[in-house]
């Protein structure tokens, strides 16, 4: 017994500082270097590097398999391995459950939501649906998180885009204002006579089309008909092409795609990080081609438009682009070309990408953290304000779930907060148009 003790301990002894060394190089590296910063943009990265090392690690298992000592290397390291994800996934939960920044700031939520990705169905004045996500709905939130004072940023959701880059997704405020200044020169008031015989083309084509069906006493969709005339008139302004929907009466093929690529947004809204490996791993199938699809078709238009040069006629919003940079190209056109096709798609039929009473803003706070009403919420963390939400309680209008628009008008008193209302969003980085 003892000869068979004495043979089995050096291997015994091996397989085990083999378990120990992944576990304790899973929880270092979750310690060490994946709680610091923001890594969602790498995940793609991380992610091939973890399936190459264990590509090599069963390539190496199966190859030497029957070869002594190589066999008995080779299983440490497939046992190294699995207790590497282990000790790290074991790291993660503790972590998270017992000594992450929102448990200490009273955000502890139940105890699965320092782990879950999903939304909760229920919902008080605050939540937290995710391990660094806090959903607030207070209406003093919209000016903490978002007003001129705030020193909160987008949140990594803005980054969907990356590497591509785009107005809206500018997370860097100095990024943001430097940007902000091109766009300006498409918004000027001269820009703006230009902007406005060009849609008032598209009324005059919408008052057709409705004109005819009325005619013919046909029943319409009106929201089609409203959504196909902003569609048009977005390619009209951006590119000097239209869809041409109104004309046609249905849907382009590009604006169904982009609207079932949007699908991917709304169950991975709180995990970036693998809505990046899912966009740029996954084979390009179903939802993941349409959205490929969709980047490539806008990139395409605008690079068309760009070859074209300046056009006669009323201006669209590239030339203004165009004639700021002297004809330098702009890094960030592929970019605001895509943003005009998903800002215009986020209203479009029913979508699917968002659950309305948690649709909102997304803001990420900094070093100091933020006071919203009595909660302290700690550096770093993302806040979700649902604009649906917050807009229809019942404590800042009276019957906020009504379609009753002379709140605005002729009874005022039915507005009790009107803080609560924030339909362009507030702050430094709202939309140009909206200012």
């Amino acid at each position: 017994m003892s000869a068979i003790t004495e043979q089995l301990g050096p291997v015994l002894n091996q397989e085990s500082l083999f378990c120990l060394g992944g576990a304790l190089s899973g929880v270092s590296l979750h310690h060490g270097v994946f709680i610091r910063g923001e890594w969602h943009n790498q995940a793609p990265i991380i992610f091939r590097i973890y399936a190459a090392i264990f590509g090599f690690v069963a390539t190496t298992r199966i190859f030497y398999r029957t070869a002594d000592p190589a066999d008995r290397q080779a299983s440490c390291l497939v046992l190294a391995s699995f207790f590497h994800v282990l000790g790290m996934f074991a790291s993660i939960l503790i972590y998270r459950r017992f000594f992450h920044r929102l448990n200490k700031a009273n955000f502890p939520g139940p105890r699965w939501a320092s782990n879950r990705i999903l939304y909760p169905k229920h919902f008080t004045d605050k939540q937290r649906p995710g391990p660094s996500e806090v959903t607030v709905f207070l209406p003093e939130a919209h000016e903490v998180l978002g007003g001129r004072q705030s020193e909160c940023i987008k949140s990594e959701f803005y980054d969907l885009l990356w590497p591509e880059r785009a107005l809206f997704a500018a997370r860097d405020k100095a990024v943001h204002a430097k940007r902000r200044k091109d766009w300006q020169y498409g918004f000027s008031p001269g820009a703006m006579e230009h902007h406005e015989r060009k849609v008032l083309q598209w009324v005059d084509e919408l008052d057709r089309q409705l004109a005819t069906k009325a005619k013919d006493r046909s029943t319409v969709n009106a929201t089609d008909y409203f959504l196909w005339f902003t569609f048009d008139i977005m390619g009209s302004f951006t590119f000097s092409k239209s869809f041409n929907m109104l004309e046609r009466q249905r849907w382009h093929h590009i604006v169904l795609k982009t609207q079932n690529a949007r699908s991917l947004l709304g169950p991975l809204t709180g995990t970036p990080w693998l809505l990046h490996i899912g966009v740029k791993i996954m084979p390009r199938i179903l939802w993941v081609r349409d959205w490929y699809e969709s980047v490539e078709w806008c990139q395409a238009q605008m690079l068309e438009r760009l070859e074209t040069g300046s056009l006669p006629g009323v201006p669209d919003l590239t030339s203004f682009f165009m004639r700021n940079k002297n004809g330098k190209s702009d890094p960030w056109l592929a970019g605001d070309s895509l943003l005009a096709i998903l800002a215009g798609s986020c209203h479009s039929r029913g979508d699917a990408s968002s659950s309305k009473p948690f649709d909102g803003g997304s803001r990420k706070t900094m070093d100091n953290g933020v006071n919203i009403g009595d909660y302290y919420i700690p550096p770093h963390t993302t806040v979700i304000t649902p604009h649906y939400t917050i807009a229809r309680r019942e404590d800042c209008f009276v019957e906020g779930t009504k379609f009753i628009p002379e709140r605005w008008t002729t009874r005022p008193q039915m507005v009790l907060n009107p803080a609560a209302h924030i339909p362009f969003s507030i702050g430094k980085i709202i939309l140009i148009v909206h200012v």
